[in-house]
């Protein structure tokens, strides 16, 4: 079986997409965890919870605050995980302690909502948008990487098809739906076999090209 590279960038133009992915969350799967309101701001930046973050045009990772000053983040290509203390060190700033208490990233905290927080970051000034899950508890959290879901979706082709596509390309969009590309490469440019759209929160979706449901939670 050919190396299968994984490519993201360009995607977002290629996917001309029409389907719609499966709802965005199970109901009735996770116990509701708000546990502060926003007024609390000053004594702990965020309330326990899961916040989904993303750049403005892609879902990036998840914060799982355990309360208000401390958990986990994972991102959302691969699910790899860090660590993190985070404390306010005045109204409009915020110093998160990832993976080491020594490695301090500050950032600027905005308010900018209910259950809405912006950090935009000092080092590098990237701004991340935070949005609290209302329904998701971050002590069994869980969801499906990109990459995880682009692998599903080959192995799906191939098991319809009887072959795959050299390439998978994918993209999260800020609702958390996973946008797939299977494609080859011929003189210099993309064929594309099939498009895939899954929600990563269920791992259920379809095969856009055929129309055909899909469940890659199994």
């Amino acid at each position: 079986m050919r190396n299968i590279m994984i490519k993201i960038g360009a995607l977002c133009l290629a996917l001309a997409l029409t389907g719609c992915a499966a709802a965005c969350s199970e109901t009735g799967k996770q116990d509701a965890v708000v546990t502060r309101s926003d007024s609390e701001v000053d004594e702990a930046p965020f309330v326990r919870g899961v916040w989904a973050a993303d750049d403005g045009q892609q879902r990036t990772g998840y914060y799982l605050f355990t309360d208000g000053h401390s958990g986990a983040y994972l991102d959302t290509e691969r699910a790899i995980g860090v660590g993190f203390d985070v404390d306010m060190v005045n109204g409009e700033r915020v110093d998160f302690h990832m993976g080491a208490a020594d490695v301090n990233d500050y950032a600027a905290l905005k308010v900018s909502g209910e259950g809405q927080r912006t950090l935009t970051w000092e080092y590098d000034k990237r701004v991340e948008n935070l949005t609290l899950l209302p329904d998701a508890n971050p002590d069994d959290f869980t969801f499906y990487a990109a990459a995880d879901l682009g692998e599903a979706a080959l192995a799906d082709y191939a098991d319809k098809n009887g072959s795959q596509p050299e390439y998978v390309g994918y993209v999260v969009q800020v609702d958390g739906t996973v946008d797939i590309q299977l494609y080859d490469e011929v003189d210099g440019h993309n064929s594309t076999a099939a498009y895939y759209q899954i929600d990563s929160l269920t791992g259920k979706g379809q095969n856009v090209t055929s129309g055909e449901a899909v469940d890659f939670s199994r």
